[in-house]
């Protein structure tokens, strides 16, 4: 998807940078829901 900080670019999905994904990463197990609120 991407297309830059353009309104709605990631169409829905989160946007992380790399270090934030890695911290996500070493917070949580492969298969356990992550729910994501506003």
């Amino acid at each position: 998807h991407g297309g830059g900080c353009k309104a709605d670019w990631t169409a829905g999905c989160m946007a992380l940078n790399n270090e934030e994904m890695q911290e996500i990463f070493e917070a949580i197990e492969v298969g356990i829901s992550v729910k994501i609120e506003p």
